[in-house]
């Protein structure tokens, strides 16, 4: 397995891990569990969302600006990189 499919295959277990983790959230306020017990689930679920997006940041931001220079397409792809870091760090 190469690595690029290494990284989808963690991704989507981690992706499946956070729906997991929203549909106990879901149960918990049907269940109507403490404000406290569902924010710190929710604040889990917020860390897990980061950590996956910053994954896919990191796995893919080498190898496509790589691929964008090989192309002459650099400076289009950095300020399309800057875009989404922007969007997502918000």
């Amino acid at each position: 397995m190469d690595q690029a499919s290494q990284n989808k295959d963690e991704i989507l277990k981690r992706l499946r891990k956070i729906e997991g983790q929203v549909k106990g959230i879901q149960r918990m306020v049907e269940d109507e569990k403490g404000c406290l017990e569902v924010l710190t689930q929710l604040a889990a679920v917020k860390a897990a969302v980061i950590s996956v997006g910053t994954n896919i940041v990191k796995n893919n931001t080498t190898r496509c600006l790589e691929a964008a220079h090989s192309t002459g397409q650099s400076q289009e792809y950095i300020e399309d990189l800057v875009q989404v870091l922007m969007r997502f760090a918000k």
